[in-house]
């Protein structure tokens, strides 16, 4: 780029008002990216999901939504909890292995970000049973096996019904 940029000026020595235009480029995009940089996303307060763009210096930033504490079991069967996601990003959804309809289609979709994401520490799938009396530890190991889920890039968990639901509505927000 810097020889590019180099031999593009020597051509418009003579054209002092094309190397301002040039120059004037130049800053611009490097101002463009800056301010990208900057962009915050929203926060989603509650299951009306209208955004709010909240600074961490703004007193509603102490009452931010947060997803509430929960200790579940994961296909390998280990305890998986907020502190096991402490620090990462995570993408979350709710299934059951023997949904026919909409399952497998989202958990195609999650598969190609577990493959996408595979090395990158910091990202994270977990998928929530709303079937656990079906979806046992041992049926998600088989299941996760079966469609080639890397049990350390993507949690498949079971646990308690009622967790599973309060969480599922008051944390997640998602529907009945």
């Amino acid at each position: 780029m810097a020889l590019l940029v180099a031999t593009t000026v020597c051509r418009l020595q003579k054209n002092k008002y094309w190397l301002l235009v040039l120059l004037s480029l130049h800053i611009s995009a490097c101002e463009k990216k800056t301010q990208v940089e900057k962009e915050t996303l929203p926060f989603y307060n509650s299951a009306q999901f209208d955004a709010e763009w909240i600074e961490a210096n703004d007193k509603a930033y102490t009452s931010i939504h947060k997803i509430d504490t929960f200790a579940l079991k994961s296909q390998s069967g280990n305890i998986i909890n907020n502190d096991s996601l402490a620090g990462k990003i995570y993408v979350a959804n709710f299934f059951f292995s023997v949904c026919p309809s909409i399952c497998p289609k989202m958990m195609s979709n999650l598969k190609v970000l577990q493959n996408t994401f595979a090395n990158n520490r910091q990202v994270q799938l977990v998928s929530f049973s709303v079937m656990p009396w079906v979806d046992t530890v041992e049926k998600l190991k088989v299941y996760g096996e079966k469609r080639q889920i890397n049990p350390e890039k993507w949690y498949l968990l079971t646990g308690s019904k009622e967790r599973i639901y309060t969480l599922a509505r008051e944390s997640f927000f998602a529907e009945k």
